[in-house]
Parts: structure tokens; C-alpha cells; sequence
């Protein structure tokens, strides 16, 4: 008998962001039912999202990393996270793998393996520190399908989104995109830990005002202590490695957006309207896992242009 399905619930419209223990963010859940012969197991019924959309700040479009070089599109879907390397889930936050039993993802009736039955949680958005005067904004469309692997067939798909922004009539200061600074680490000793990565260093420019910014794009792992401006330190470089901008001053906001799929930090710094574009940026950044291991790291990224 060929696997089937019995039943497929999701959001059906669009869930709205709202303010939930400190974050802004949008909690939904997804459950399938798989169906397969009496003496045949459902191991071969899987469940896979896909995501593409943006978050913005104040104007400000941030990055957020799904997986390695794969970054959240606003045009194209992309998985949602990282699927695992074989059998090893040291690294996997994508839905649905059956290797991989996750706290929020999970197959049951009877088990993770062959289980008919398949729940899942997620909950994007931005994590705290975060200032009720400054506009978050998220607008994600996601796509949930269900899959006979064995047989390589689309068995189901399903829409939904998550499209919704912190403040329902933006303050002037908000929508002008004014520095609106969000509460920060008051510990400067708050810096990077020694698994985050500077995934690498961007030139965007605000979508409200149009001003040239330069944002920092960093991976965390989820959980940790939020990010001290303090920690970082940028210079600019032309084309020639000649330096442009010596070091620049305080960011104008440090913006972590968290899923399932993994934690983003932006730090955002916004530049002199004469500014001229970089080419490289090099980076100095305190690593702070505990006094004892406290060292400063210097790394050099090529500027990327968005």
C-alpha cells in the first residue's frame, strides 16, 4: 500500500506577530497523519517547510541565516534550516527528518521512526532586548508539504503566513527610521562566544529614509545572552585595502531575529549620507566566554552589497 495521508492541519491564513514574553513573534503549530498498510510502517511519510519573506527594522532590512550560505529570501522559498548530515543531527534545525527526534518536531504512533503521526512547533520573530517605540516588522510566506519519500511523490501541500509589524500606526520617530536604540546588555563584558560566526558584513540601504547602511550579520546559537554593541568594532576599506572610514561609532541598533531555524544577529550601523561604498570591512570583536577565556579576534570580510 502506498503511504497517504489521513489528515494535514496548518495555519490557514495568516498568523499576526504579536508581543509574547518579551518577544514579537508568531507561534503556530502543524500536525499530519500519515496512512500505510496494516503490516507496512508510515517510515517513509516525511514532512519538509519551506520559507521566504523578510524581517525589517525601523526601514531597516535584516538578514536571517537558514543554513550555511543560505540565507531568508524575500522572492524564493528555501528550506527552513539546516537538514542533518547523514545520520549525524548535531546541526540539523530543518522539520521532518525522522533521523533526527527534535523537542519541537517529533513523529509518534509508535515512534520516531515509523510513527503515523507528526506534530510540530515554531515561532519566528525577534528576541529580546527589544523597544516598544521601534517598528518590527515581519512578512514570511511558508509552504508545508508532506512526502512519500519512498516513492518520491508530493502528497499534500499547505500556505500560510506570518505578516505583521510591532507598531499598528508607526510613530513619526519610527517611521522617519530615527535611531530608536533597543535596550542593550548593560555588562560590556557581553560579547561574542567562541561558536558564533560573523557570517559576514552587508551594505543595504533603509527602505523608509534610503540611507546607506552597513550591517554586521552574525549566527548565535539559541539561547544566548544578548549581544553587546560594545563588543564589536568596525573599519572600512576601499577596493585597495585603503582605509575609508577609520572605525565607526556606536550602532544604531542591535536586532537578533530568532526561529526554529536558528538564531541571526544584525548590528546595524548607519553611515554619513557622503559615505562612499566599502569594499571590505574588518571587524574586531571581544570573545567573552567567561573572563578566564576573554580575547579579542580581528577578522577581515569582504563587504557584500545588497
Amino acid at each position: 500500500m502506498a503511504i497517504g495521508y489521513s489528515s494535514f492541519d496548518t495555519p490557514t491564513s495568516n498568523v499576526v506577530p504579536t508581543w509574547t514574553g518579551g518577544r514579537f513573534a508568531a507561534e503556530f503549530s502543524n500536525t499530519a497523519v500519515f496512512t500505510c498498510g496494516p503490516d507496512e510502517t508510515c517510515a517513509d511519510g516525511v514532512y519538509r517547510q519551506t520559507v521566504k519573506g523578510e524581517f525589517l527594522v525601523n526601514g531597516s532590512p535584516l538578514t536571517h541565516v537558514l543554513c550555511g550560505p543560505v540565507v531568508l529570501s524575500p522572492t524564493d522559498y528555501e528550506e527552513d534550516g539546516c537538514p542533518p548530515a547523514g545520520d549525524n543531527c548535531d546541526f540539523c534545525t530543518a522539520y521532518g527528518y525522522r533521523q533526527c527526534a527534535m523537542t519541537n518536531d517529533r513523529y509518534t504512533n509508535p515512534d520516531q521512526a515509523t510513527g503515523s503521526d507528526f506534530s510540530m512547533e515554531d515561532a519566528p520573530g525577534f528576541n529580546a532586548p527589544l523597544n516598544p517605540l521601534n517598528n518590527y516588522t515581519i512578512n514570511l510566506s511558508f509552504e508545508g508539504m508532506l512526502f512519500d519519500i519512498g516513492a518520491g511523490n508530493v502528497l499534500a501541500t499547505q500556505t500560510w503566513t506570518v505578516v505583521g509589524s510591532s507598531l499598528s500606526t508607526p510613530t513619526l520617530a519610527a517611521t522617519q527610521g530615527e535611531d530608536l536604540v533597543p535596550a542593550q546588555a548593560t555588562a560590556e563584558e557581553i560579547g561574542l562566544a567562541s561558536t558564533d560566526k560573523l557570517f559576514r558584513v552587508e551594505h543595504t540601504r533603509n527602505r523608509l529614509t534610503g540611507a546607506l547602511e552597513l550591517h554586521l550579520v552574525i549566527q548565535r546559537a539559541v539561547g544566548s545572552a544578548p549581544l553587546s554593541s560594545k563588543a564589536l568594532s568596525v573599519a572600512l576599506f576601499d577596493a585597495d585595502k585603503e582605509p575609508m572610514i577609520a572605525a565607526l561609532g556606536e550602532p544604531s541598533g542591535v536586532y537578533e531575529i530568532g526561529s526554529r531555524s536558528g538564531v541571526t544577529t544584525n548590528v546595524v550601523y548607519k553611515l554619513p549620507p557622503t559615505a562612499p561604498v566599502a569594499t571590505w570591512a574588518a571587524v574586531t570583536a571581544v570573545t567573552a566566554d567567561g573572563e578566564a577565556n576573554r580575547k579579542v579576534r580581528i577578522e577581515e570580510l569582504p563587504v557584500i552589497q545588497r
